[in-house]
């Protein structure tokens, strides 16, 4: 688990001698990218043989921050590709791991920045975070497994499976997976105590009060009762209102018909058949901390109780787990070709079930206290595109050269469109 938050002001005298620390080192070392040697590694200056890879590490122009990058060997197209992400990666400041396949071909995997600012770790490609919203794919796939063993059907009355909700009568299944109940957030509504977006003007006080709902552990029925006093924000059906209340219900179905916790049944019906052997649901499985940059400065939480995020955003995992995940969702291994095709329904709101429905790509983004992440699917070109970082920012923090994972994979997306155009 994470330790004890801190606040680390962006201009405070520490800050300020760490990040100088840091540049006198790249100075001495005469700006030679491969000068720098990650912690606990050899001199990267040579060639770090992994099967057909090599590993070289450089300090992006507009960054003190380190990055790691793994090149594969690569056909002619692809190494175009490659390229011109490696350079627009270069142009910004990301902190977080990056992995990009085009043609089921990995073409692109870097590691930028820190696991752990405190501390002075560096990311590397294998570095485990926090997924946040991702997480509803996995739900999403788990519901459908349930509906093909005949378990339920997407039609059902929430209230068949959870009468304790006192407004589930007119709500089906099929309304909590694309987002269209018009159930309120636990998280953002004020449930909880205070709003997800109360952070955007946090004060100290506040950051306080965020560790304790964070660090809390909740039951299902506390949840079910913090949320079942507010109104519908409209019929089932006739609009959209992105919940992660809808996703929390949602795993209490899956544990309802399963007759085993969430938890659980991802990691024997999902994980163990993926492969997937750095992905849980137990945040001490981490090796990455997550700070938030709130408007006084950085701030260093715990990671979130698992019962708070629950079906809707529990999962730790690393960018080649994640990989292997999307290439069985490409593959169809996990679901028939009609559980697929309602999953990647865009419906009239643009949602599936568990993803977002662009026009050539599926995607989705995740965020929790400390973490956000995007993933971006194109099938038609077996485009992946994954984007893990262990960086939140509030207000404007991601403008400029400071960039969050949903606007580097939209900038990886373009690069890869404009390269077939």
């Amino acid at each position: 688990m994470k330790s004890q938050y801190l606040f680390d002001p962006i201009r405070g005298k520490g800050f300020r001698f760490f990040i100088a620390g840091v540049c006198t080192a790249v100075l001495l070392s005469g700006c030679s990218a491969d000068s720098i040697r990650r912690p606990g590694t050899s001199d990267t200056s040579k060639t770090d043989s992994i099967q057909t890879d090599t590993v070289r590490t450089e300090i992006p122009p507009t960054t003190v921050f380190p990055s790691v990058i793994r090149e594969p060997i690569l056909s002619s197209e692809n190494r175009v590709g490659a390229d011109l992400i490696r350079e627009y990666l270069c142009s910004v400041r990301y902190n977080g791991v990056v992995l990009v396949a085009h043609r089921g071909e990995v073409i692109f995997e870097g590691a930028y920045g820190f696991s752990d600012l405190k501390e002075g770790t560096w990311n590397r490609t294998e570095t485990i975070f926090e997924l946040g919203s991702i997480t509803k794919q996995f739900t999403a796939t788990a519901v459908l497994m349930l509906a093909e063993q005949g378990k339920l059907s997407l039609e059902d009355p929430m209230s068949l499976y959870l009468p304790e909700y006192p407004k589930g009568e007119g709500i089906t299944v099929r309304n909590l997976l694309n987002m269209t109940s018009g159930i309120p957030d636990y998280v953002t509504c004020g449930a909880l105590g205070m709003s997800y977006d109360d952070l955007e003007t946090a004060s100290v006080e506040d950051v306080g009060r965020v560790r304790a709902i964070i660090e809390k552990e909740y039951t299902h029925e506390e949840i079910m009762r913090l949320i079942s006093p507010y109104d519908l924000l409209f019929e089932a059906g006739t609009n959209y209102h992105y919940s992660n209340t809808n996703y929390y219900f949602l795993g209490m179905i899956i544990e309802k018909l399963s007759g085993m916790s969430y938890f659980d049944f991802l990691e024997k019906y999902i994980f163990e058949p993926v492969g997937m052997e750095h992905t849980s649901t137990d945040p001490s499985d981490l090796t990455s901390c997550g700070s938030v940059m709130i408007p006084f400065g950085r701030v260093y939480l715990p990671s979130q109780d698992r019962s708070l995020s629950y079906a809707a955003g529990v999962i730790c995992s690393n960018a080649s787990d994640l990989y292997k995940w999307e290439q069985a969702v490409l593959a169809g291994d996990l679901l028939s070709v009609d559980s697929r095709r309602q999953m990647f329904d865009p419906g009239d709101f643009g949602y599936g079930l568990g993803w977002s429905i662009g026009l050539d790509y599926y995607e989705h983004g995740g965020q929790t206290v400390g973490y956000n992440s995007h993933v971006l699917v194109v099938p038609s070109s077996r485009t992946v595109i994954i984007l893990l970082s262990n960086i939140q920012g509030t207000g404007d923090y991601f403008s400029g050269a400071n960039v969050n994972s949903e606007q580097v994979a939209t900038e990886i997306y373009g690069i890869l469109s404009d390269q077939q155009s």
